[in-house]
């Protein structure tokens, strides 16, 4: 009788096996949901359709992007991190939605570490310090000049978390008085800015390339490693004299924690296809954005985990306080 059961359970672990290597060999046998917890038009829901369209090419199945917005993000994310982890609902993050979340939202019912697999980023775009067209300042140093020569208060636009903290960061290391105002929006952030109800912001390129081309708001210095190809003439704060300031948003795919790894690899593959796509490049071109080549899950993984860890370490120095920002 012994003999008899290990064989049925030995049977049973090689059906269950072979029924996994099938799934995973098939993958994908049906459409794939990409969800983006942000509403459609903005910069995530863009860069979501770019990548989804090819991505479709690239599996063979379609890969339909599925708004699920609110609450900064935290909705969309929070149902694929619940979601069963089999390859066919992923998530396109915009970064403030798994690495500061847990900052501004009470009780968040995921964790990055725990619920998530990263399959890799897409694109990113750094933060620029922009000043209205008004300021007589033309580099960093110059606005801080000016800012303490006449001893006023200087008010800063917050569109989002992370321009806020951005903003909280600045005035942390030169010891200007910023003063924070809170926007739901860099649209409407950039308007004030132009008509200097606001003299600092710090939004994204891809954001703010418009207005700067325009000539209707003036870019003082990018938070990148080396300068925008984008903003070619704009220093970054490295070579302003600050330099460890870099941010950015990044896009990136994640999948909920468990998913195969034969999956994770197929995913992967695709995706890095995805971004080699002239097709693709050109399109984010026009977005302003940067894509991210040849990424790998460990280099995500790690960019969330060093995002995670700067943001929380600031906002601990700061008090930071979501209801006040």
């Amino acid at each position: 009788m012994r003999f008899s059961l290990m064989a049925i359970l030995a049977c049973a672990a090689f059906q269950a096996t072979t029924a996994a290597q099938a799934q995973v060999a098939t993958y994908p046998s049906k459409p794939v949901t990409l969800v983006v917890g942000y509403p459609t038009g903005g910069g995530t829901d863009i860069i979501a359709r770019i990548v989804a369209n090819q991505l479709s090419k690239e599996l063979g199945k379609p890969v339909v992007v599925e708004n699920r917005a609110g609450a900064t993000g935290t909705i969309g994310a929070n149902y694929v991190a619940k979601a069963t982890p089999d390859g066919y609902t992923l998530l396109l993050s915009a970064g403030s939605d798994i690495t500061i979340t847990k900052l501004t939202v009470p009780n968040l019912p995921y964790n990055i570490y725990h619920d998530f697999a990263a399959v890799g980023r897409v694109a990113r775009t750094p933060f620029v310090m922009v000043t209205n067209s008004q300021m007589p300042a033309t580099s960093v140093k110059g606005f801080v000049d000016f800012a303490k020569k006449n001893q006023t208060k200087t008010n800063v636009s917050a569109s989002a978390t992370f321009s806020y903290l951005n903003g909280a960061r600045f005035k942390s290391i030169t010891g200007l008085d910023l003063v924070s105002v809170q926007y739901k929006g860099a649209a409407q952030a950039l308007t004030d800015l132009i008509g200097n109800h606001v003299q600092l912001g710090f939004e994204t390129v891809a954001v703010s390339l418009p207005q700067l081309e325009s000539k209707k708001i003036k870019a003082l210095a990018v938070a990148s490693e080396e300068r925008s190809p984008y903003l070619p003439e704009v220093p970054t704060f490295a070579e302003s004299g600050f330099p460890d300031f870099v941010s950015y948003v990044v896009y990136g795919v994640l999948a909920p924690k468990g998913t195969p790894q034969d999956v994770m690899a197929r995913l992967g593959l695709a995706l890095n296809r995805v971004i080699e796509s002239p097709h693709v490049q050109q399109q984010m071109k026009v977005q302003a954005m940067e894509p991210v080549y040849n990424d790998t899950p460990e280099k995500y993984t790690r960019d969330l985990a060093q995002t995670t860890q700067v943001w929380t370490k600031l906002a601990n120095e700061i008090g930071f306080d979501p209801e006040k920002k």
